[in-house]
């Protein structure tokens, strides 16, 4: 589907309503001619004022561009005025993409985020979080943004807005451009700047722009590091509520929150999500109440069950009817990768200052497992044509690609403590007896991975049986880890 140049309706620009104009003055200059009644188009049986003619004022725009909106209903035309001239800021822009759409999040300062869909898949292309009418002062505002970072330097004159319809479609016309600036358009958006006269110097702009770095330094600085740890935690634990995004991909959903705020602008109307998590990282007392009723264990189990859903999808998807076989056997297993990776690094950074249950990480232990089991069920060659092999045991157990990571899973797995996994050893003994028999393939390196496994169960059985070196030897750690888990809670 070809689509027309984003840049054409910003460049067609247009003098508003000037045709009312022209025959306000001809008929002010005219008024003494008896004739000029005939052409007033109906004017002369009503009479001619004697008020003069209506002056239609062009709106400025925070960016320095004129706006006609004097065609919009009265209160489409105040939300108009107040969001062009209005200074926001834009704190972050991501893309986000799930199973059924994708768009751009533009996440303000304020605690509002202005996302744009794809429009080729999108019923509802531009949206804002804040619950206003369509379009609100947000939209507006981008509107007014993007316009003058992307419009043709040449043009000039106010832009005639006559239907508020035409904000969001021209917004969403931008969906490709903005994919392709995402880098520096928070920046050229948080730097435009409008200016009556035109004779602002590079000196104006350079000193304009240190003062925003020192307002922004002095911002950061008052951010304790416990208000950053309540705000972190705060994301983890709200997160618990959204079935899909991990704590990372929640966060864009959050604005950002001032320790220093008012009370009043950590209310959110109509977002529940954002009022607690500003009230969390503004109030101590509230975070603490809030930790009582969703502990690190909570969080940490929902987090596993999530990835354990996204790698039950990636493997799903293998045994539907593929185009490419070999590639997407490939991105299953970078898939899989990833999710190892990620519940690693997620099951040290919660462990690093405050321990969880055992439960809670015999979990993650069972997690990479019970993954290495539906790699094991799929060593099978899924492409029926000439080609290539597609077997996703191959791809990351058979004949891997090197790995920074080692081999995977196992390598990970054998540093968590005997604790956490010793209840797998059934599974992980038939895992071997697995691997080990694909060796007899030519997979020499099978034979290696199977080693590692019997190692570490023989690791176990020897310390299981190893006599204790004292007799007043403590009975069991997870006591203690217990015992601290509930003092820190």
């Amino acid at each position: 589907m070809s689509m027309s140049n984003p840049l054409s309706k910003f460049q067609r620009l247009q003098i508003g309503d000037m045709a009312e104009t022209r025959s306000q003055r001809q008929r002010q200059q005219q008024r003494a001619d008896a004739t000029a009644r005939s052409r007033g188009r109906g004017r002369a049986r009503a009479g001619v004022s004697s008020q003069p003619p209506r002056v239609i004022s062009p709106t400025l725009g925070h960016s320095g561009m004129q706006y006609y909106t004097h065609r919009l209903s009265p209160d489409s035309s105040r939300r108009a005025n107040e969001g062009l001239g209005s200074d926001f800021f834009v704190d972050r822009l991501r893309r986000h993409e799930t199973v059924d759409r994708m768009y751009y999040a533009f996440q303000l300062k304020k605690p509002v985020s202005v996302r744009i869909h794809d429009p080729a898949n999108s019923i509802n292309r531009v949206e804002c979080t804040c619950g206003e009418q369509t379009p609100c002062v947000h939209l507006y505002w981008l509107f007014d943004g993007l316009r003058a970072v992307f419009r043709d330097q040449t043009t000039a004159g106010p832009r005639d807005i006559s239907d508020g319809a035409m904000i969001t479609d021209e917004i969403s016309e931008l969906y490709n451009l903005i994919g392709e600036n995402m880098v520096n358009l928070p920046k050229k958006l948080n730097t435009t700047r409008g200016s009556e006269s035109s004779s602002d110097t590079d000196e104006d702009v350079e000193e304009e722009e240190e003062e925003e770095e020192d307002v922004e330094e002095e911002e950061d600085a008052s951010v304790s590091p416990e208000a950053e740890v309540r705000a972190s935690l705060s994301i983890d634990m709200l997160s618990i509520f959204d079935s899909e995004k991990l704590p990372d991909e929640y966060a864009s959903e959050l604005p950002e929150v001032f320790v220093n705020a008012a009370f009043e602008d950590v209310l959110i109307p109509g977002n529940l999500a954002a009022t607690i998590y500003g009230l969390a990282v503004r109030e101590e007392a509230f975070y603490m109440h809030l930790r009582k009723l969703i502990n690190a264990d909570v969080c940490a189990d929902h987090y596993l069950r999530k990835q354990r859903r996204r790698a039950e999808w990636a493997i799903w998807k293998l045994d539907q009817p593929l185009d490419d076989p070999p590639i997407k056997v490939y991105e299953c297993g970078e898939t899989l990768r990833q999710i190892v990776r990620e519940v690693c690094l997620d099951r040290e950074a919660r462990t690093l200052k405050r321990p969880l249950g055992l439960q809670t990480l015999t979990n993650a232990a069972e997690l990479l497992v019970n993954i290495l089991v539906d790699v094991c069920d799929h060593d099978k060659n899924i492409n029926p044509s000439p080609g290539p092999d597609a077997n996703l045991y191959t791809c990351l157990i058979g004949e891997p690609s090197p790995s920074e990571e080692g081999d995977f899973v196992i390598d990970q797995l054998r540093k968590f403590p005997q604790n956490e996994w010793r209840h797998l050893l059934e599974s992980l003994s038939n895992i071997a007896e697995h691997v080990r028999n694909s060796a007899s393939e030519g997979r020499y390196r099978s034979v290696r991975y199977a080693e590692k496994i019997e190692g570490m169960m023989n690791d176990y059985t020897s310390s299981a049986f190893e006599p204790s070196s004292s007799s007043h030897r403590r009975p069991t750690s997870d006591y203690n880890r217990e015992s601290q888990r509930r003092r820190y809670h």
